[in-house]
């Protein structure tokens, strides 16, 4: 049986995990707005 301190830090870990992975798609969407002016001209 997990402790409170245990599922507390696996919660953090998923949580940054979920954050890296979103920062990670959101400059791969940066990268790709460049191709497209009028769109990166709206930002």
């Amino acid at each position: 049986m997990s402790t409170p301190t245990e599922i507390y830090v696996t919660g953090l870990r998923n949580a940054h995990a979920m954050e890296q992975q979103a920062l990670a798609i959101m400059r791969q969407q940066v990268e790709r707005i460049e191709h497209y002016p009028d769109v990166e001209a709206k930002k």
